[in-house]
């Protein structure tokens, strides 16, 4: 069976991360002047579906289901490039933790169900073809554990770059982008009866797109909330079985910070 995890949207999310990473190259110009900051945001994250191999010949695949009430917290450093306009462009290092508590998770194996024996030629002295005179086909198991325990989190580094559209008086535009680097956890995955599903982590690669409204308070002073679609890319687990599997794991992240200029 091909890597039911392994998805085509995998493949296209490293392409653009490609693509990010050229555009990155304006940067260094940026930075010769304007203020540098610090700054904190925190907010709720919620994890999509991910989904990974179990059992012999990675047969089975393993929905897992989060809740909405995951968490997300960093510390920035960054510059704040001069005013051109209404725009002004920011470059900056983020270093974080993400994570969310699993709530189901499903079993799943039902593409490996036996097709349909061909009879066409077979005789059928009777001249009917009904049910009784075919091969049943056998379904594979679908089943959900709705007492699932586990936590996914993330532990990470980007590098981002954001433009502040000033769109009236205080009030900014933000729009921003950025290239990472993570350890991401799959920690004590049970699902009831199931037992230990999955427990391990690796290191890869992400990205973040970002829009969202600031407020600039004072000259020294940035308040802002955002909303972040964040993707970690070809994580590559190891299921307690020993099944592997390299899957997406993307998140939706409500933000709010701030940010001290000097």
């Amino acid at each position: 069976m091909a890597n039911a995890a392994a998805k085509p949207a995998g493949r296209h999310g490293l392409r653009l991360l490609g693509l990010l990473l050229g555009g990155l190259c304006w940067l260094p110009g940026m930075v010769m002047a304007g203020s540098f900051y610090l700054g904190v945001q925190g907010g709720v994250s919620i994890h999509r579906n991910t989904t990974f191999n179990q059992g012999e010949n990675n047969e089975t695949r393993v929905i897992a289901n989060y809740r909405d009430s995951g968490e997300t917290a960093s510390v920035v450093f960054g510059r704040a490039g001069p005013e051109r306009g209404n725009f002004r462009g920011r470059v900056e290092l983020e270093l974080g933790h993400q994570s969310s508590d699993v709530s189901t998770m499903t079993f799943d194996d039902t593409d490996q169900a036996a097709p349909v024996e061909d009879d066409s030629d077979l005789d059928f002295s009777d001249g009917d073809s009904s049910s009784d005179d075919q091969e049943e086909r056998e379904e594979g198991e679908r089943f959900t554990v709705t007492n699932a325990l586990g936590e996914t989190s993330a532990t990470f580094a980007f590098v981002s770059a954001y433009g502040d559209f000033n769109l009236w008086r205080r009030v900014d535009g933000i729009l921003g982008l950025g290239l990472g680097v993570g350890e991401i956890e799959f920690s004590g995955h049970r699902a009831g009866a199931e037992g230990l599903v999955m427990n391990h982590k690796a290191t890869a690669i992400g990205y973040h797109l970002a829009i969202g409204l600031g407020w600039r308070v004072t000259s020294f002073l940035d308040l802002e909330a955002t909303y972040r679609q964040r993707s970690w890319e070809d994580v590559r687990l190891r299921a307690q079985d020993g099944s592997s599997s390299r899957v997406r794991v993307p998140s939706h992240n409500m933000q709010l910070g701030l940010r001290l200029l000097f």
